[in-house]
């Protein structure tokens, strides 16, 4: 997953200057048609219609049990993952093609900031009545 400049402007600015950048009070995923690109925000990620039952799924508030430590101290490569499988609603439509993910601070449809992106290691056509899930450890996030 690659950060978006949002989420790398708020790190650089709290690391090395005097804003801050505040954790989010909730983590929530979504489904895109193509690989948004660094300088997405949550209303123009090409997030999958909001329609057909479509919506992100609300992981809820950061906490340690969601996401895994998978590496860490010297000379880690910085990667945690899900703890817990990442079911969107069924369709009561077809999606279409979706080929990439985001993660966002805002659980509505096409509001908040987008954090990371990614793309699917296998995109798929979600068609009327297909279930779409990441399990448990699908979800990787490295920081390199």
């Amino acid at each position: 997953m690659s950060m978006t400049n949002y989420t790398e402007s708020g790190v650089l600015n709290h690391l090395f200057r005097t804003g801050t950048f505040s954790k989010p009070s909730t983590i929530s995923v979504g489904l895109t048609t193509d690989i948004p690109a660094d300088n997405v925000t949550g209303g123009d990620a090409n997030e999958v219609a909001n329609a057909g039952s479509y919506a992100r799924v609300d992981v809820g508030a950061p906490v340690d049990g969601d996401w895994d430590i998978v590496d860490q101290g010297p000379g880690a490569s910085g990667h945690t993952q899900n703890t817990a499988a990442i079911t969107f609603p069924a369709a009561s439509a077809n999606w279409g093609m979706v080929s990439g993910i985001i993660i966002c601070d805002n659980a509505t449809y096409a509001a908040g900031n987008v954090l990371m992106t990614g793309k699917l290691n296998s995109p798929r056509d979600i068609q009327n009545g297909d279930t779409f899930s990441f399990g448990i450890g699908d979800v990787d996030i490295y920081l390199s």
